[in-house]
């Protein structure tokens, strides 16, 4: 049991079940009761709940030398030598983090070929590495002169929210590892990183900006640059789409330019024409778009015109976005945007 009452009893002892991990450093006291009163506590005993580790490797031929990971919202890059008897535990100086369900991208990099490897992670925080949750293993060992091994994970969308450890094994001429605790060739190395599993959040759009730009253009010149608008979403649940957007000339005069594009890009410039169009009633309706929007990220957009050769000199060329001329579609458990732009025009 994990505490309890002994009556007319001369000695006790306490057996723990079921312990997890989490219940490492917990704390006990025992106290004598009898007719006369309530003695003092005992000193304390801690409970220590330890993971498996390797014992049997001293052959320091075959090694992790790096564990490198992308695509998470933490990633890990970690070298190292051999750390004897084939165990290292970097819980303490080294963490990555995922959502539920999100992917990991890795790279081990290991001295010596012909290694197997695999992943695991303690999802449920029992302190055990159990066989269903090996989320990555090979199917053989490497080739000869082969030194990495590259692949992604994904984190179990059950895996228990808080900060528990992953596991990386490789196992000389053992193609197929299926022992977390135990090298079977006696030959590799395994290592242990802090692993945060976080919560899903729903996507959701920020405050939209619109950010003008500036500069002369020149008679029959094409991609000058209007307008950049900034599109900040956080979470990562769900999917955000950008499905149309139209902007309001304020041209001096709508025939000095032959239409207008729309480009997706960075901050600091477009990269790729996703939509072209011609001035229609005063505005640029740009239609059928599938831009996606992503969480914890910035989606710009650039808006670009292209000059005449008869423009008159001295006119300007500007637009706006006016309230509700942005559409912004939520699907999969992202937050419906609403009217976009809100609550006024974006007319920098």
């Amino acid at each position: 049991s994990n505490g309890g009452v002994y009556s007319t009893a001369t000695t006790a002892s306490l057996t723990i079940t079921g312990a997890t991990y989490s219940m490492n450093g917990y704390k006990y006291k025992a106290t004598a009761t009898n007719s006369c009163g309530t003695s003092t506590a005992s000193t304390v005993a801690t409970l220590t709940v330890t993971y498996c580790s390797n014992t049997s490797s001293t052959n320091s031929a075959t090694y992790i030398s790096n564990f490198t990971t992308t695509g998470a919202q933490v990633n890990i890059n970690n070298s190292s030598v051999f750390t004897s008897p084939g165990y290292a535990d970097y819980t303490a100086t080294v963490s990555g983090q995922q959502v539920q369900s999100g992917t990991v991208n890795f790279t081990i990099t290991f001295v010596s070929g012909t290694v197997g490897a695999a992943i695991y992670g303690d999802w449920n925080m029992n302190g055990i590495f159990e066989s269903s949750e090996k989320v990555f293993v090979t199917s053989g060992y490497t080739g000869t002169g082969v030194t990495t091994v590259t692949g992604s994970f994904t984190v179990p969308s059950g895996a228990t929210v808080g900060t528990t450890r992953i596991r990386v094994v490789i196992d000389y001429n053992i193609g197929i590892p299926t022992d977390p605790c135990n090298l079977s060739s006696g030959r590799g190395e395994m290592e242990d990183y802090a692993f945060v599993v976080t919560a899903p959040t729903p996507k959701t759009v920020g405050t939209i900006a619109g950010v003008q730009q500036t500069g002369t253009m020149v008679l029959n010149s094409t991609n000058n640059n209007i307008l950049r608008v900034d599109i900040p979403a956080t979470g990562n649940l769900g999917t955000l789409t950008l499905t149309a957007i139209k902007f309001t000339s304020t041209n001096t005069n709508d025939a000095d330019f032959l239409g207008a594009t729309l480009w997706t890009g960075t901050s600091s410039a477009p990269s790729a024409q996703i939509a072209s169009v011609a001035f229609s009633g005063g505005a640029m309706n740009f239609t059928g778009l599938s831009v996606d929007v992503a969480g914890d990220a910035t989606t710009y957009l650039w808006l670009r015109y292209n000059v005449a050769s008869n423009a008159t000199g001295g006119d300007v060329g500007d637009a706006k976005i006016n309230v509700g001329d942005i559409i912004i579609s939520a699907t999969s458990g992202a937050a419906n945007p609403g009217t976009q732009p809100t609550p006024t025009s974006l007319d920098p």
